[in-house]
């Protein structure tokens, strides 16, 4: 958790705005990549990208293991939000048309990262999208002590692929990746 004292922190507060606006500037193209009804927003945070996406008259679900962010998401009619891990999602097998991850998967250890992919594949439909995006930034912050670090993007495509799901699209919103698999 981000405490108080560290948004006084110039890089910190430069980091998280470097986040905010290729999240803002990505969301149209993420939610255009969004298909089905039932669509699950892993680390949800304040549900910007989540908005963008509700407007397509989906089912959401946001998912975030901060309750403290979860407070702070946007009130979405219709949509629910949830205090869960990427590790352990807190939704049924097979359940999910459409699964996003925008800028979290740089918070998931190397080691958690097989963890989550199998979680993608638990909870994602046949006929599923997983849509992915993240900073295009190498190892530069340590944030309350945690390593921000760069997504390892090949194992994903390769875990992803060993799954059934080809990627399909690529955005490269401002110093960002957003990349979309379809089963």
């Amino acid at each position: 958790m981000v405490t108080r004292a560290l948004w006084s922190n110039p890089p910190v507060v430069f980091f998280y705005g470097l986040v905010a606006f290729p999240s803002r500037h990505a969301a149209g193209f993420i939610a255009g990549a969004v298909t089905g009804t039932q669509v699950l927003d892993v680390g949800t945070g304040t549900g910007i990208i989540a908005k963008a996406v509700a407007q397509k008259g989906v089912s959401l679900t946001g998912v975030d293991p901060s309750a403290q962010m979860l407070k702070y998401a946007v009130k979405i009619p219709g949509a629910k939000f949830l205090q869960g891990s990427a590790t352990k999602l807190p939704v049924q097998d097979k359940s999910q048309d459409t699964l996003m991850y925008n800028y979290v998967l740089r918070y998931v250890s190397r080691k958690d990262l097989d963890t989550v992919i199998a979680e993608m594949d638990r909870v994602a439909r046949d006929r599923a999208t997983v849509i992915i995006s993240d900073l295009m930034l190498p190892r530069l912050l340590v944030l309350d002590k945690q390593v921000l670090g760069a997504l390892d993007w090949g194992k994903v495509k390769k875990e992803l692929g060993v799954r059934g799901f080809k990627l399909t699209q690529t955005y490269h919103p401002f110093l960002s990746r957003v990349l979309v698999f379809k089963r």
